[in-house]
Formats: C-alpha cells, sequence, structure tokens
C-alpha cells in the first residue's frame, strides 16, 4: 500500500512534468473536485470550472473518437485532449471509476502520449487503493 496522499500524487505528476500548471481529481458524475495541485494559487471557482468542462465533455462522449484514433481500439483509457493556442485541456477517465478522473492543463513541450500514459496509471494506482 502507498503512503502517499492523493494530493501528494498530483503534486507528484505535476512536478513530473513542468509545463502542467494545474491537475485536478475530479468526480465528473458530480461535479466536484476531490483534490487538487497547482503550480502557482488557484481558485475554487477555477478548478470547479475545469472540472465541469471535463464531466461536459465526458458527458457528450467526445472523448470516445479522440481515444480510438489517438491509441488504437485497444487504448489505455478513454481521454481527450483540447489544444488551443497557449496550451493543452487533457481529461482521462479511470478504468476504474467512470466517475472519476483526472484533468490538467499543460504548456510545456512533453509528449501527449507520455502524460496520459502517468495520468492513466495514476487514476489505477488511486483506484486500487480506494
Amino acid at each position: 500500500m502507498n503512503s502517499l496522499s492523493v494530493k501528494d500524487r498530483l503534486d507528484s505528476f505535476r512536478d513530473r512534468f513542468a509545463g502542467c500548471s494545474v491537475v485536478v481529481f475530479a468526480d465528473v458524475s458530480t461535479g466536484m473536485v476531490l483534490s487538487a495541485s497547482s503550480r502557482e494559487r488557484t481558485t475554487q471557482e477555477k478548478l470547479d470550472d475545469l472540472c465541469r468542462r471535463a464531466a461536459s465533455r465526458l458527458a457528450a462522449g467526445a472523448h470516445a473518437g479522440v481515444s480510438n484514433r489517438f491509441f488504437g481500439a485497444n487504448g489505455l483509457t478513454p481521454s481527450l485532449i483540447e489544444f488551443d493556442a497557449a496550451q493543452r485541456f487533457c481529461i482521462v477517465r479511470s478504468n476504474h471509476a467512470d466517475e472519476e478522473a483526472l484533468c490538467f492543463l499543460h504548456d510545456g513541450p512533453e509528449p501527449v502520449s507520455e502524460m496520459l500514459a502517468v495520468a492513466s496509471e495514476l487514476l489505477s494506482d488511486i483506484g486500487a487503493e480506494g
């Protein structure tokens, strides 16, 4: 059993990817932020907005086509990536519990595939202990 808290794990994830400014562990079925880690002080409203955005995208089924194209038919986990001029908004849904997801903002050079794989692993670890 891992003695790290969910918050500690989110901090480690964010530290691993220098371009990750915020990561949220969310219950997308209720729209609740369960835990979060951010590079700079972040308001609860911003965290809640990320959670609502993720819930909206996942509820719409937008992740299915992206995940299949990105990972192939046997993809890692349902995922969605949105790009804008400044950053990527990534959502990774848990394989253990459909309501759990990681949402994060990223503006660094790290490969998206690596970030999504590590996020999927992190969700599996959290789910295995929950």
